[in-house]
């Protein structure tokens, strides 16, 4: 299945010397994660669409733009839904 494991795998080195490990997070500038960093890398990859911030914005209450943004992914509790149930 891997063939070639054992050689990858012997060309690991393995330090002996007796530091300390400590995770370090790459995205923040101090190396430590907070939860603002995580946020802020996982919202990276979000998409911007363009009727969005015409159903969430703060002239439409909040509960009509559930409902719209229900309606558009197709989440609607409908009686076929309902009836799959």
């Amino acid at each position: 299945m891997f063939p070639n494991i054992r050689s990858i795998v012997s060309k690991i080195y393995i330090p002996l010397d007796s530091k300390i490990d400590t995770l370090v997070w790459k995205s923040s500038i101090s190396g430590l994660l907070s939860f603002k960093d995580a946020y802020l890398f996982h919202g990276q990859g979000g998409q911007n669409l363009a009727w969005a911030k015409l159903i969430w914005c703060s002239e439409i209450p909040p509960s009509k733009s559930l409902l719209s943004w229900r309606l558009v992914h197709d989440k609607l509790p409908t009686d076929n839904k309902l009836a799959d149930k």
